[in-house]
Protein backbone atom coordinates (compact mmCIF):
# COMPACT_ATOMS: atom_id res chain seq x y z
CA UNK A 1 0.00 0.00 0.00
CA UNK A 2 0.91 3.50 -0.83
CA UNK A 3 0.65 5.97 2.26
CA UNK A 4 0.21 9.62 3.01
CA UNK A 5 3.52 10.96 2.89
CA UNK A 6 6.34 11.81 0.81
CA UNK A 7 9.29 9.30 2.92
CA UNK A 8 6.65 6.39 1.84
CA UNK A 9 6.55 7.55 -1.72
CA UNK A 10 10.41 7.91 -1.74
CA UNK A 11 11.14 4.07 -0.31
CA UNK A 12 8.62 2.71 -2.55
CA UNK A 13 10.65 4.18 -5.92
CA UNK A 14 13.93 3.00 -3.94
CA UNK A 15 12.42 -0.65 -3.71
CA UNK A 16 10.65 -0.83 -6.62
CA UNK A 17 12.32 -2.04 -9.60
CA UNK A 18 10.60 -4.15 -12.05
CA UNK A 19 7.82 -2.39 -14.10
CA UNK A 20 4.05 -3.54 -12.74
CA UNK A 21 0.90 -3.42 -14.51
CA UNK A 22 -2.55 -3.47 -12.85
CA UNK A 23 -5.96 -3.45 -14.61
CA UNK A 24 -8.93 -1.82 -12.71
CA UNK A 25 -12.43 -2.85 -13.80
CA UNK A 26 -13.85 0.28 -13.28
CA UNK A 27 -13.59 2.90 -15.71
CA UNK A 28 -13.60 6.25 -13.21
CA UNK A 29 -12.09 6.12 -10.04
CA UNK A 30 -14.04 8.99 -7.86
CA UNK A 31 -12.35 10.57 -4.62
CA UNK A 32 -13.16 12.84 -1.63
CA UNK A 33 -16.70 14.27 -1.11
CA UNK A 34 -18.36 17.54 -0.16
CA UNK A 35 -17.54 17.25 3.75
CA UNK A 36 -14.28 16.26 3.65
CA UNK A 37 -13.45 19.35 1.15
CA UNK A 38 -14.59 22.00 3.90
CA UNK A 39 -13.35 20.16 7.33
CA UNK A 40 -9.95 18.98 6.27
CA UNK A 41 -9.07 20.20 2.69
CA UNK A 42 -10.28 23.80 3.43
CA UNK A 43 -6.68 24.24 5.68
CA UNK A 44 -4.79 22.80 3.08
CA UNK A 45 -1.59 24.74 1.03
CA UNK A 46 -0.06 23.98 -2.20
CA UNK A 47 2.88 21.40 -0.34
CA UNK A 48 0.23 19.61 1.20
CA UNK A 49 -2.62 19.67 -1.89
CA UNK A 50 0.77 18.61 -4.00
CA UNK A 51 1.37 15.65 -1.73
CA UNK A 52 -2.23 14.35 -2.10
CA UNK A 53 -2.37 14.85 -5.58
CA UNK A 54 0.44 12.69 -6.13
CA UNK A 55 -1.13 10.02 -3.41
CA UNK A 56 -4.22 10.16 -5.80
CA UNK A 57 -1.98 9.19 -9.22
CA UNK A 58 -0.46 6.04 -7.23
CA UNK A 59 -3.58 5.20 -6.65
CA UNK A 60 -5.29 5.36 -9.43
CA UNK A 61 -7.65 7.90 -8.79
CA UNK A 62 -8.91 9.52 -11.91
CA UNK A 63 -12.16 11.67 -11.05
CA UNK A 64 -11.46 13.66 -7.88
CA UNK A 65 -13.72 16.54 -6.29
CA UNK A 66 -12.10 20.02 -6.93
CA UNK A 67 -13.45 22.21 -5.26
CA UNK A 68 -11.41 25.05 -3.84
CA UNK A 69 -11.94 28.72 -4.86
CA UNK A 70 -15.62 28.21 -5.85
CA UNK A 71 -16.96 31.12 -3.51
CA UNK A 72 -14.34 33.38 -5.45
CA UNK A 73 -16.36 32.78 -9.10
CA UNK A 74 -19.84 32.66 -7.14
CA UNK A 75 -18.41 36.15 -5.58
CA UNK A 76 -18.30 37.07 -9.03
CA UNK A 77 -21.80 36.02 -10.35
CA UNK A 78 -23.16 37.82 -7.33
CA UNK A 79 -21.55 40.88 -7.99
CA UNK A 80 -22.82 40.82 -11.52
CA UNK A 81 -26.31 40.40 -10.53
CA UNK A 82 -26.03 43.67 -8.87
CA UNK A 83 -24.91 42.10 -4.67
CA UNK A 84 -23.02 44.56 -3.30
CA UNK A 85 -20.26 43.77 -0.45
CA UNK A 86 -22.42 43.27 2.46
CA UNK A 87 -24.85 41.16 0.70
CA UNK A 88 -21.67 38.77 0.23
CA UNK A 89 -20.75 39.26 3.75
CA UNK A 90 -23.80 38.01 5.11
CA UNK A 91 -23.84 35.28 2.36
CA UNK A 92 -20.55 33.18 2.60
CA UNK A 93 -19.88 30.86 5.34
CA UNK A 94 -16.12 30.65 7.22
CA UNK A 95 -13.73 28.54 5.88
CA UNK A 96 -15.03 25.01 8.20
CA UNK A 97 -18.82 25.20 7.55
CA UNK A 98 -18.30 26.15 3.57
CA UNK A 99 -19.63 22.74 3.00
CA UNK A 100 -23.49 23.16 4.80
CA UNK A 101 -23.15 27.08 2.54
CA UNK A 102 -22.80 25.48 -0.41
CA UNK A 103 -25.15 22.50 0.32
CA UNK A 104 -28.23 25.86 1.08
CA UNK A 105 -27.87 24.48 5.28
CA UNK A 106 -26.85 28.05 6.70
CA UNK A 107 -25.18 31.27 5.48
CA UNK A 108 -22.76 33.23 6.76
CA UNK A 109 -21.79 31.49 9.82
CA UNK A 110 -18.01 31.53 10.86
CA UNK A 111 -17.67 34.15 8.68
CA UNK A 112 -17.67 36.99 7.09
CA UNK A 113 -14.63 35.64 4.32
CA UNK A 114 -11.63 38.09 3.76
CA UNK A 115 -11.10 39.19 0.28
CA UNK A 116 -8.14 37.71 0.94
CA UNK A 117 -9.43 34.13 1.52
CA UNK A 118 -10.89 34.00 -1.97
CA UNK A 119 -8.16 35.33 -4.09
CA UNK A 120 -6.25 32.79 -2.10
CA UNK A 121 -8.33 29.93 -2.48
CA UNK A 122 -9.00 30.44 -6.16
CA UNK A 123 -5.26 31.22 -7.29
CA UNK A 124 -4.99 27.30 -5.19
CA UNK A 125 -7.41 26.28 -6.88
CA UNK A 126 -5.49 26.72 -10.40
CA UNK A 127 -2.50 25.01 -9.07
CA UNK A 128 -4.87 21.96 -7.89
CA UNK A 129 -6.07 21.66 -11.63
CA UNK A 130 -3.33 22.30 -13.44
CA UNK A 131 -1.57 19.23 -10.78
CA UNK A 132 -4.50 16.81 -11.79
CA UNK A 133 -4.73 17.26 -15.22
CA UNK A 134 -0.84 16.87 -15.36
CA UNK A 135 -1.53 13.42 -14.35
CA UNK A 136 -4.58 12.70 -16.70
CA UNK A 137 -7.31 13.33 -13.66
CA UNK A 138 -10.54 14.57 -14.88
CA UNK A 139 -11.06 17.23 -11.97
CA UNK A 140 -14.83 17.06 -10.80
CA UNK A 141 -15.70 20.67 -10.51
CA UNK A 142 -18.82 22.38 -8.38
CA UNK A 143 -22.21 23.12 -10.02
CA UNK A 144 -24.57 25.42 -8.99
CA UNK A 145 -26.57 24.18 -6.14
CA UNK A 146 -29.46 26.57 -5.92
CA UNK A 147 -27.89 28.34 -2.53
CA UNK A 148 -28.55 32.12 -3.36
CA UNK A 149 -28.11 35.21 -1.08
CA UNK A 150 -30.87 36.84 0.53
CA UNK A 151 -30.02 39.61 -1.92
CA UNK A 152 -31.31 38.38 -4.99
CA UNK A 153 -34.24 37.15 -3.98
Amino acid sequence: PVLHSSKSISTISKTCRKKTKGNHFERFRYYQNVCTVSYSFVWWDWPRWEKEIDWMALNGINLPLAFTGQEAVWQEVYRSLGLNESELEDFFSGPAFLAWNRMANMDKFGGPLPQSWHVNQLYLQFKILERMRAFGMIPVLPAFSGNIPQGIL
